[in-house]
């Protein structure tokens, strides 16, 4: 019988890659689990799935559950969920010529109200606010521009650089949150391409998430908006008193246990990203 130890002469012998790999089992059948429930969950946004039944699916207890969706995601399940619902309402809204309440049921919610209102908290401008981004109007909703990278009054600022996948084309953007999935407004953020990686983050002492999302160069305003990616990177951030940290985020391919991106880029920095692109596409005619 083979395991951990086996006798061999009258010796008894410890197998030292036994444990590893029986907790290598152990996390990829976790993985697979949250996973499952994952797949469920990106095929429909309505109504929605209880902890209960993603438990049901993943085969584990409901505390089991939550704590390995965590574990492993970064955000609890039924933050998840809303993350998938609010992007399906994003895409609805710039793909279609369906009104708000429309969405708002098309999504689950029942009321326009508190769909609105979440929207708002969780992209950075309410639904007409984002179609407005779409055709150039003005949006009165953004209290500020992320896209200055030059520190305030009592601001310090974060040096960083952007290390994309081999034989990438394309633009990033890179913004500073207070939470490790990108929702609302980010605190700053700035647009970093291959040619010209290293970037500049003001903000003031305390502790971040700096998030980068990367784009293809086909890449025009509405998939930007949608947050079409194709590579992804995040690390945490310190900044304190008389300490001005240099931070290496490296990008790699979206996976399914990713958050969806739903925060909105802000009319300065939608414009600087395709001036970018404009100018870099003219560069290789």
């Amino acid at each position: 019988m083979m395991g951990a130890a086996s006798r061999q002469c009258g010796v008894v012998t410890t197998d030292p890659l036994a444990p590893a790999a029986a907790a290598s089992e152990l996390e990829k059948s976790h993985r697979d689990a949250v996973i499952r429930v994952i797949e469920v969950l990106r095929q429909g946004t309505n109504p929605g799935l209880a902890l209960g039944e993603m438990a049901r699916i993943a085969l584990i207890s409901r505390f089991h559950f939550d704590r390995l969706f965590r574990q492993i995601v970064g955000i609890s399940p039924s933050k998840f969920q809303s993350a998938l619902r609010i992007a399906h309402a994003k895409r609805l809204l710039l793909t279609s010529n369906l009104t708000a309440l429309d969405v708002c049921l098309a999504v689950g919610y029942n009321s326009l109200g508190t769909f609105t209102r979440r929207f708002a908290q969780m992209v950075g401008t309410p639904p007409r606010g984002l179609r407005r981004l779409v055709s150039g109007r003005p949006v009165v909703s953004f209290p500020h521009t992320p896209g200055d990278t030059e520190p305030r009054t009592g601001q310090r600022s974060i040096s960083g650089t952007l290390r994309f996948p081999e034989g990438f084309e394309g633009f990033a953007i890179v913004g500073l949150f207070d939470t490790p999935v990108p929702q609302g407004h980010p605190l700053s953020c700035a647009v970093v391409t291959g040619d010209a990686p290293g970037f500049t983050l003001p903000a003031a002492e305390g502790d971040y998430f700096a998030l980068s999302a990367a784009m293809s160069m086909s890449a025009n305003s509405v998939s930007v908006l949608l947050n079409d990616v194709s590579a992804v990177g995040r690390t945490a951030v310190n900044i304190r008193e008389g300490a001005t940290p240099h931070i290496e985020i490296q990008l790699r391919p979206m996976e399914i246990t990713d958050p969806p991106i739903i925060t909105a880029v802000n009319p300065f920095l939608l414009r600087q990203l395709l001036a970018q692109k404009t100018l870099t596409e003219e560069a290789t005619q």
